[in-house]
């Protein structure tokens, strides 16, 4: 689908008798070499994960039928559930693209368009992560009511460790997206090589430790993404501007949410359902009102942004 929306594009562009600087067939190939090796890199780095990952956990100790277990529940249970935030990660990062590579002669205009588009992903991002890792024990045994309390278990740890790795990787797609606007593709590749090598290093290294077996592979996770968000962050670091109360309200307020939530959860006795409920609600209600501020802020800049746009 990607190859045939590709050609399409290349021929769709020649059809609007757009000339670009120089030859388009080596600006093209220039450009979308790096940038489909580099998008290339970490589903090769995951697939060597699961390639070696049973084979790990079986020298730290568990049966393969173990290993598989742990495996699954990583992959399939966790993951399922803390791939959800970053379907608004992905979504933000695809629409600021086109707009910062239009936009990239006007400095003011474009840094000001990262900066908006960041505090909305933050304000938005954290409590998503944050509310289900204070939530996943009840949301699991609603969602898979077969495991056992083993497994449950877990899956709970492995949410609460992998919900920094989400969080971290959301905030990777977002920076990969502006490095790639900017034309930057042969330093995001190194940065994604760099990185999903040391995440294969760290899992075969800490997967085969008995007291760290699959939290390995989150650990992993978590080192991969810093790495990639560090080098995007020393490249665009003079166009993101964040003021301190933007970037510390919100994460001050999911993490006393996390807390309230996780308080509430473990004090009450409930049908898994009903209290699942009555988590989200409180945990949004207490999250609405700390980030309040912030919220009617960014929504008052974002209109006034509409309306200078329309004039």
């Amino acid at each position: 689908g990607e190859i045939i929306a590709v050609i399409y594009l290349f021929f769709f562009v020649k059809r609007l008798g757009i000339k670009p600087k120089g030859n388009l067939y080596k600006g093209f190939f220039k450009d979308l070499f790096p940038l489909l090796l580099g998008t290339s890199i970490l589903p090769l780095v995951n697939a060597v994960d699961s390639l070696i990952i049973v084979e790990r956990l079986s020298v730290a100790g568990f049966s393969q039928s173990q290993a598989l277990s742990l495996f699954g529940i990583q992959g399939g249970v966790v993951g399922a559930i803390l791939n959800l935030p970053l379907i608004l990660s992905t979504s933000i990062a695809i629409a600021i693209l086109p707009s910062i590579s239009f936009q990239n002669e006007q400095t003011e205009k474009l840094d000001e368009g990262i900066s908006k588009a960041f505090r909305f992903l933050w304000l938005i991002l954290l409590p998503c992560v944050l509310g289900i890792m204070a939530v996943c024990q009840p949301l699991y045994k609603v969602l898979y009511s077969g495991l056992d309390q083993a497994s449950i278990e877990y899956a709970v740890n492995l949410t609460r460790i992998g919900g920094i790795a989400t969080i971290l990787t959301a905030l990777m797609q977002f920076f990969i997206s502006i490095v790639q606007a900017k034309g930057r593709l042969f330093y995001l590749m190194g940065l994604q090589f760099l990185g999903g090598i040391l995440k294969i290093i760290m899992v075969v290294i800490l997967c085969a430790q008995p007291e760290i077996n699959i939290y390995g592979l989150v650990l992993g996770n978590i080192t991969l993404a810093g790495i990639v968000c560090i080098g995007c962050l020393v490249y665009i670091r003079k166009e993101l501007y964040i003021s301190f109360f933007d970037l510390i309200t919100p994460l001050f307020s999911a993490l006393l949410m996390f807390l309230v939530v996780n308080v509430f959860v473990q004090s009450l006795q409930m049908s898994n359902l009903i209290l699942l409920i009555l988590s989200i609600l409180v945990g949004g209600t207490v999250y609405l009102v700390l980030t309040l501020p912030c919220t009617i802020d960014l929504v008052k800049g974002f209109l006034k942004g509409k309306l200078k746009h329309k004039v």
